[in-house]
């Protein structure tokens, strides 16, 4: 199934998610996900980002764009054989909610394909994957996940666990334009 070019979601006051884009279910599905429409509404949207880092990141995003009217935000968002360049838009409403909309820029071949699997907690053999750019940790450096993986450091034929966080990089084009400074 193709993945729909766009999806997007409402938050209310307390960051609840009380619609999502018809484009949604397709994408979950497309995506192997759980998360269908049903499922998510109602729901708090921080209760759907597993680690701190990333947690912190989206926070800073909503409180900025909360502040600024708006904001837009490139990441990407990997399948195992496809680089996705995205851009999420965030933008407040006359009656207090966000429209959250999520862009796909454009789609290139991710070779070697690299197949990642969740990690339930950071232990040895784990590596950890920035949930904004998706580079790969190994040791001191983040490496894209096709140079990682035709270098070697991802096993052939096996998902690599991972553990999501925000890499340095990333941390710090966040606090460049968060005026907040979250901690």
């Amino acid at each position: 199934m193709d993945c729909p070019t766009q999806n997007a979601y409402w938050l209310d006051q307390q960051d609840r998610i009380v619609e999502v884009s018809a484009e949604w279910d397709a994408f979950a599905e497309a995506n192997e996900g759980l998360c269908v429409a049903a499922l998510v509404k109602g729901q708090s949207l921080w209760d759907h980002i597993a680690d701190s880092p990333t947690l912190r990141w989206m926070e800073a995003l909503v409180a900025q764009a909360r502040l600024a009217g708006e904001l837009t935000q490139e990441y990407r968002c990997d399948s195992p054989n496809r680089k996705r360049f995205m851009r999420m838009s965030i933008r407040c409403l006359s009656d207090d909610r966000l429209e959250v909309r999520h862009e796909l820029l454009r789609e290139e071949v991710l070779d070697p394909p690299v197949v990642v699997e969740p990690a339930t907690t950071d232990y040895e053999g784990s590596v950890h994957r920035c949930s904004c750019c998706n580079r790969l940790q190994f040791s001191n450096a983040w490496l894209e996940p096709d140079y990682a993986a035709s270098e070697g450091f991802v096993p052939a034929g096996h998902p690599l666990m991972i553990v999501y966080t925000v890499c340095p990089a990333c941390t710090t084009a966040l606090d460049s334009v968060d005026s907040l400074k979250l901690a």
